[in-house]
C-alpha cells in the first residue's frame, strides 16, 4: 500500500506540471528578415502554438506598437500580425513579437527602386572617334544594368564596352561610324523596379565634314585677302595634320569651282 501511495503521489503532483507545459506559448512560424518596396503594403505575420487566449506585444526598436493610423494589429486564433498600409523609410528597423514565455525578432528593410542622379548626354562625333556615355543612379542593391542601341541590347565586345562601378554605369563605343548613329539607352533594375534613360548619338559623315571644311576655308581665305596674316593665326596653328590637309583640299576645290564659274 505504501508503494501504491507513493506512485499516486508522484503522478498526482505531476499533473499541474504537465498542464503548465501544454499551455506554454511558443512560435511555430517565427519572423524573418523582410525587404519590402517603399510605398507598398506590408503585413508582418507569425503563428503561435498554445492554448487560447494568447496575449502578445509588438515592439519596434524596443518601443511598444499600438494600433493606429500607422500600424494595424490583428490577432485571429493562433495567428498574429501587424500591418503597415504604406511603407516609408522611417519604418525600417527591428520588430519583435513577444508572449509571456517566448520572443521572436526580425528586421524590415525598405527596398528603394532605382532612379537616375546623372543622365547621359547626347553627343555628336566624327567617324573613328571614341564615344563615352555615363550615368549614375541610386536605389537598393543589387542592380542589373543594361545598355541598348535603339531596341537592341549591347554586349561588351570589339566595338563597345559596358561597365558598372557601384552606382555608376558607362558605355564606350570604339571607332564609331555613321551607321552607329541612333538612340542609346541605359536600363537599371532591382527587385523594387526598373528605370530607363536615353541619349542620342550623331556621327557626322565625310560629306558633311567636306562642306563644313569648304565653308570654313572660304571664310579664312576671304579674310586673308584683307589680312594676309590671318591664315596663319592661332586657328591654323591648332589644327591637326589631317585637318590641315582637309583644309587645303577644301580650299583647292573652292578655287577650282570659282575659276570654273569665272571662265
Amino acid at each position: 500500500n505504501a508503494y501504491k501511495s507513493l506512485i499516486f503521489f508522484f503522478w498526482s503532483n505531476s499533473l499541474p506540471f504537465k498542464y503548465h507545459i501544454s499551455n506554454r506559448a511558443f512560435f511555430i512560424k517565427p519572423l524573418v528578415e523582410m525587404q519590402e518596396i517603399l510605398g507598398s503594403f506590408v503585413q508582418i505575420c507569425c503563428k503561435i502554438s498554445g492554448s487560447l487566449p494568447i496575449s502578445v506585444e509588438w515592439q519596434k526598436d524596443g518601443s511598444k506598437i499600438s494600433s493606429g493610423i500607422k500600424h494595424k494589429l490583428i490577432q485571429q486564433d493562433n495567428s498574429v500580425s501587424v500591418e503597415i498600409e504604406q511603407l516609408e523609410r522611417p519604418d525600417a528597423g527591428s520588430y519583435s513579437c513577444q508572449t509571456l514565455t517566448s520572443l521572436t525578432r526580425f528586421i524590415v528593410l525598405p527596398s528603394e527602386p532605382p532612379s537616375f542622379v546623372l543622365l547621359p548626354e547626347s553627343q555628336a562625333a566624327l567617324p573613328n572617334a571614341t564615344v563615352r556615355y555615363k550615368s549614375t543612379f541610386t536605389g537598393t542593391p543589387p542592380f542589373t544594368v543594361k545598355w541598348f542601341k535603339d531596341d537592341m541590347e549591347l554586349m561588351t565586345g570589339p566595338t563597345c564596352f559596358t561597365g558598372v562601378d557601384e552606382t555608376s554605369c558607362f558605355l564606350e563605343l570604339y571607332s564609331v561610324a555613321v551607321a552607329q548613329s541612333g538612340i542609346y539607352s541605359c536600363q537599371v533594375s532591382n527587385d523594387a523596379g526598373s528605370v530607363r534613360c536615353s541619349a542620342d548619338l550623331t556621327v557626322k559623315g565625310w560629306d558633311s565634314q567636306f562642306f563644313e571644311s569648304i565653308e570654313r576655308s572660304l571664310c579664312l581665305r576671304s579674310t586673308s585677302f584683307h589680312n594676309p596674316t590671318a591664315l596663319s593665326s592661332d586657328y591654323t596653328s591648332k589644327q591637326t595634320p589631317i585637318q590641315k590637309l582637309q583644309n587645303v583640299i577644301a580650299v583647292s576645290c573652292a578655287f577650282f569651282l570659282l575659276a570654273s564659274f569665272i571662265l
